[in-house]
């Protein structure tokens, strides 16, 4: 029995230390709001923002699930002043080429894309001549693609150079151009119904009612 109490006596510190440890360890990574990985690749999480040369993935709420990550300061002010629309369409290269263009230099936005009479209708109140891919940053437009055009829109608009977005970063899934909910009032101010842009000439091989 001595053997026993003693054997014990011993044991529980240890576990209560090893319950203790485990405990403080689950708090702290509960309290975390950030998470974030350092030039070296080494995770940290911590309540505190990292220093500049850590990147941040995660960032949550105290007692919250993880939350998506955030975009840098640079990123939002850009998204904030001039968000960057771009308008596509089927079986179109400058298209494809434009997205790739974005994409590579981690510039977010929003696709719309126009297929439809209807979505075509629509688009040519953006672009009467019917210039596709068409981009607006902000208020500005960028009509057919020229890398080197719309990299000094971007650059204007405070975009960085090189990709500065999370590395689980994906972009919105592409969407018409025509509303879900459109207005059912297409009358004019004089109450009768606003005139129908006519389609621009086709240009080479682009689709009816495009020019690329």
């Amino acid at each position: 029995m001595l053997r026993i109490s003693l054997a014990s006596k011993l044991v529980n510190p240890l576990v209560r230390t090893l319950v203790l440890t485990g405990l403080c360890t689950l708090t702290s990574v509960a309290q975390a709001q950030y998470k974030s990985v350092s030039p070296d690749g080494r995770v940290t999480y911590s309540d505190q923002p990292p220093p500049g040369d850590a990147r941040v993935v995660e960032q949550r709420s105290f007692g919250q699930p993880l939350a998506s990550p955030t975009l840098q300061p640079e990123v939002q002010q850009a998204m904030s002043s001039a968000p960057v629309t771009l308008y596509t369409t089927d079986k179109c290269e400058p298209c494809d080429r434009a997205r790739a263009f974005l994409r590579g230099r981690g510039v977010p936005f929003t696709e719309k894309y126009v297929k439809t009479d209807d979505e075509i209708k629509l688009f040519r109140a953006i672009s009467p001549d019917g210039s596709i891919p068409l981009a607006t940053i902000g208020a500005r437009k960028q009509t057919g693609f020229e890398a080197g055009a719309w990299g000094a829109a971007l650059d204007a608009a405070g975009y960085p150079t090189e990709i500065k977005l999370p590395v689980n970063y994906k972009d919105p899934v592409p969407e018409s151009i025509v509303p879900l909910a459109p207005a059912q009032n297409s009358s004019g101010s004089d109450g009768r119904p606003a005139p129908i842009p006519q389609a621009p000439p086709d240009s080479g091989n682009a689709p009816p009612g495009f020019r690329f």
